[in-house]
């Protein structure tokens, strides 16, 4: 049946007017383009885009030049120490040769399990010169999520960090491991001796050989070297193959032609090397370039800039969130003293664009756009505000999207519709061949995802499940995210994960998770509508508020909660949650029954007047 014709405009935009490209500001912007990276595309061509023949080239092969080209220069920079290229090299060898001793080869898999440190790019590139894939799990995941994700696929070992033993051993009876599977503790301050059952890495690293292994002869662009996982329709996390070719491109065309990264750089690093936009962004950038990273444990917005100036960092990559709090620190009449010149990540909401490169006074931004599933890429290689750039060697499709009953338009005769400039629309990677696309490591799925016969019969296309608009001159704009994810905390939260806890409770009958624009942040804070079995009153909030504590990350817990009597659905039995999301927490347009769980509280409590004055006020940080 064909959907109605979907509204010219979509809630949750980033941004509620329109951006448009003129011809001049696309003029001026692809001069200053050539002037600075013309001559990187000519020296780099070979390196910038791949065809479908698995060339020896690899991650690995980087390394062990980088560790001959830069032998003395810094690679990588934590707290109070330092590994030169060369003893970044050595470090990662003696981690790849133990694995190889253990059996581990092409196409195994092996978990890491461990708080950002500087282990995390050992274990990564002990894998890249192997041809196995680290599994790298989030170290903020607890409970069932955790075990989905190590058991994701049989793993020949598992590398945990001192710092998240005491979480791993609360779900190691469960996982079933083989019983040859080797427990591999990575030593971190050594507050606590090693447990039992657990082969202290570190002591064994030592006494490994140091020479680079002969597999990295063997491993090809094509091959993968990580998992990284994502939020997904299944309600539980999914992973992603990462490939050597995705960090190879990102190293050249954004490290050395939009950034021009040399080897004097160094990096700045604040999030965790379980994301993609840290393994095949950020290390690609610096270790492409010869570049150091320094890496921190965590962001903090009060000591971001003066971490900066101790390491004398020069660029940094970012998600949208973590400049937000960094415009939302009080000004400073320090905020231009570093030296910090590039950045590059993305979700930098465009209202802040300006405002972010002016305040701090960062000469070059790229902004891109990229999924951990997909190799479809867009870039904002000219520098403009408010656009993700134009797509880099892939072909897509914008395609119509019917937002009430959450289902893409088609024709008459079946086929989809191609969103017109202008318009949002869904974006579709085409993807012919397997190796167009980065996809899971579920084929089902990847299956999923998958749109065949969309705009003629025996076409092939990936669902990004991301909304996006033409705004003139190849150019697009971000306008959400769809379907069953939203972003908090520079996270994917998953709705479906939410609402099967929401659902176990005995006195729920029914639930549904969304993502709600909340306050300046640039990402959906988790809110969760329920139709009870019991009475209001009868309701046990308490209870309730600690099972979705217990069980979820803590970005994924909804802090805001809605009891309603019943739900609107679309003709396919859909929960509606569109008009819930344009309602959100707002006492003035809402009836229901509100309540909230405060930071740092396990209970929801009613959302009184008072509570959401102060709450908009910004007394309580969530």
């Amino acid at each position: 049946m064909t959907a109605p014709k979907p509204s010219p405009t979509t809630p949750n935009s980033r941004k509620s007017s329109q951006r448009h490209i003129g011809f001049f500001e696309f003029f001026f912007g692809l001069v200053k383009f050539l002037l600075t990276v013309g001559p990187t595309f000519v020296r780099y061509k070979d390196k910038l885009f791949y065809d479908a023949s698995p060339k020896k080239d690899s991650i690995g092969r980087y390394l062990e030049k980088n560790a001959e080209l830069y032998s003395d220069r810094p690679a990588l920079i934590f707290e109070e120490k330092t590994w030169s290229f060369k003893e970044y090299n050595e470090e990662v060898n003696r981690l790849a040769n133990f694995l190889i001793s253990l059996g581990i080869k092409k196409g195994d898999i092996f978990v890491v399990f461990m708080e950002n440190r500087p282990e995390m790019l050992f274990c990564l590139g002990a894998a890249a010169k192997i041809g196995a894939s680290a599994s790298m799990i989030n170290f903020r995941l607890r409970g069932k999520a955790l075990h989905h994700c190590i058991t994701i696929a049989p793993c020949k070992a598992v590398i945990v960090g001192e710092e998240v033993v005491d979480i791993f051993e609360g779900i190691k009876a469960d996982l079933s491991l083989a019983d040859e599977t080797p427990l591999l503790l990575m030593t971190d301050i050594r507050q606590n001796p090693i447990p039992e059952g657990y082969y202290d890495l570190k002591k064994i690293m030592a006494t490994v050989s140091m020479e680079n292994p002969p597999t990295t002869a063997d491993i090809t662009t094509h091959d993968s070297f990580a998992y990284v996982f994502t939020s997904g329709t299944t309600g539980m996390p999914k992973a992603a193959y990462q490939y050597h070719r995705s960090w190879i491109r990102a190293g050249h065309f954004v490290g050395k032609g939009m950034l021009k990264i040399t080897s004097r750089d160094r990096f700045y690093v604040c999030l965790p090397f379980f994301h993609t936009n840290l393994t095949k962004l950020a290390w690609s950038i610096a270790h492409v370039c010869g570049a150091a990273i320094v890496m921190t444990r965590k962001f903090s917005a009060s000591r971001f800039w003066d971490d900066v100036r101790k390491y004398q960092a020069t660029a940094f990559n970012y998600v949208g969130e973590l400049c937000t709090y960094l415009v939302n620190q009080p000004e400073s009449d320090n905020d231009t003293n570093h030296s910090i010149t590039r950045m590059v990540g993305n979700g930098l909401r465009p209202d802040i664009f300006s405002s972010f490169k002016n305040r701090f006074n960062v000469n070059k931004v790229i902004e891109l756009y990229g999924a951990s599933e997909s190799d479809v890429t867009f870039i904002n290689a000219f520098g403009l505000e408010g656009t993700i750039g134009f797509n880099i060697a892939s072909k897509f499709v914008l395609a119509q999207y019917d937002i009430d009953n959450d289902e893409l338009v088609r024709d008459d005769n079946g086929f989809l519709i191609k969103a017109k400039k202008g318009e949002p629309g869904i974006l579709l990677g085409e993807a012919k061949k397997s190796i167009e696309i980065t996809g899971y490591t579920s084929k089902e799925a990847t299956e999923k995802k998958m749109i065949y016969d969309a705009f003629e019969k025996g076409d092939r296309w990936f669902n990004t499940g991301d909304m996006l608009r033409n705004i003139g001159f190849g150019h697009h704009e971000f306008v959400d995210r769809m379907g069953d994810t939203f972003r908090w905390k520079g996270e994917n939260v998953s709705t479906m994960e939410i609402e099967k806890v929401a659902n176990s409770f005995p006195q729920v009958e029914q639930s549904t998770a969304y993502g709600i624009k909340f306050g300046d942040g640039d990402g959906r804070i988790g809110m969760l509508a329920l139709l009870p079995k019991v009475t209001l009153e009868s309701f046990d909030f308490e209870q309730f508020g600690r099972l979705l504590v217990s069980s979820l990350p803590a970005y994924a817990v909804p802090r805001f909660l809605r009891i309603t009597a019943e739900f609107e659905l679309t003709p396919t039995l859909k929960i509606k949650k569109n008009p819930l999301r344009d309602e959100g927490y707002d006492l003035e347009k809402i009836n229901d029954a509100l309540f909230v769980i405060l930071p740092d509280d396990k209970k929801y409590q009613p959302l009184t007047p008072q509570l959401y004055q102060e709450i908009n006020g910004g007394k309580y940080r969530f």
